[in-house]
């Protein structure tokens, strides 16, 4: 989507054309990752980096330096982002607004920790940063998205140009992560929530940071 200002859905067919600009890399359908892998929809794209400790990065405000980041890599225009999770029927019946946002790249440092927190309703509870437990996104380039679940407390960074990303120097504490979802949750023994937790902060410990100390 092309946009020159913080852009909010306020109709249906705009949360369609926001939710279908995200679609293009996330399986929106999918709900969140499984143990047959992640929620792709762009074949070409891999997961290069994650998230597990305890924290829901893209609903905080310190996400926003590493959306800057990865827009400045790739050229991106503007960063699309919807909620995947509640459904967004149920946001729009229990908050009475559409769930997402398009900014430009420009000044999104600042602004992504400013449209998480949008009083949608005037409520200040009714806020993305509360009301949001899985959340998608990705660059107007097409070449990367990124992909957090608050009841997992683990977000991803996925890009079919793995090889353009560098997060040195934002505060989120992302590693490398070349394995899919099957390495932490391949059967005989499908991983509980609080297993996965432990064993992705147990493995992320053994793999090398993409951020300076």
């Amino acid at each position: 989507m092309r946009q020159s200002s913080t852009f909010f859905p306020r109709s249906s067919p705009d949360f369609d054309r926001l939710e279908a600009e995200v679609a293009r890399f996330w399986d929106l359908s999918a709900g969140q990752p499984s143990p047959t892998g992640f929620p792709l929809n762009s074949a070409r794209a891999t997961v290069v980096a994650g998230s597990g400790f305890q924290q829901f990065f893209m609903v905080e405000r310190h996400f926003g330096p590493v959306v800057a980041a990865l827009a400045r890599q790739f050229g991106d225009e503007t960063v699309s982002a919807v909620v995947v999770r509640p459904s967004p029927e149920t946001f729009r019946a229990e908050v009475g607004a559409y769930p997402g946002f398009c900014l430009p790249a420009a000044g999104i440092e600042t602004s992504w920790g400013t449209a998480v927190r949008e009083p949608f309703s005037g409520e200040e509870i009714d806020a993305l940063v509360y009301q949001a437990d899985t959340m998608a996104a990705v660059g107007s380039s097409g070449a990367w998205g990124a992909w957090s679940d608050r009841n997992w407390s683990i977000g991803w960074i996925a890009t079919s140009r793995p090889e353009r990303v560098d997060l040195f120097g934002t505060e989120v504490d992302f590693y490398s992560l070349p394995e899919t979802f099957e390495y932490f949750a391949r059967p005989p023994n499908f991983l509980t929530r609080e297993e996965l937790q432990r064993t992705v902060q147990q493995e992320f410990a053994d793999l090398p940071t993409l951020h300076r100390p």
